[in-house]
């Protein structure tokens, strides 16, 4: 669907048109970019915060196996755990966040009825 909305006059004495349904459209990929990059800025700082407690709560978890009961390792159990979620989590926000707002992107589109 097409919108003609009349700006004005030309110089010429006509009447200029402009198309609303294209400016709507460059809008909305104009918010979308905006969007995209918010969220992948966002994603980013949260998967920065998990990864730094991981490191600074396993190298804290490392010294006090050592200091404690030296003749066990017990830390490398919550090290590979919290490890595998760290992994994931970095999947999520990382390396798949454009799949993700794209189907989000898509599910919304299907909301609207476009």
């Amino acid at each position: 669907m097409h919108i003609l909305f009349v700006e004005g006059f030309a110089s010429n004495g006509k009447i200029k048109y402009i198309n609303v349904d294209v400016q709507y459209r460059n809008m909305l990929e104009e918010y979308k970019r905006v969007y995209r990059e918010v969220v992948k800025r966002e994603e980013r700082e949260i998967f920065k915060k998990h990864l730094y407690s991981y490191i600074v709560a396993n190298i804290i978890m490392a010294g006090i196996n050592y200091t404690l009961t030296p003749n066990y390792y017990w830390f490398i159990y919550p090290l590979f755990g919290w490890g595998i979620g760290v992994f994931f989590h970095y999947l999520a926000a990382i390396k798949f966040i454009d799949k993700t707002l794209e189907r989000r992107e898509n599910l919304a589109m299907k909301e609207l009825g476009e």
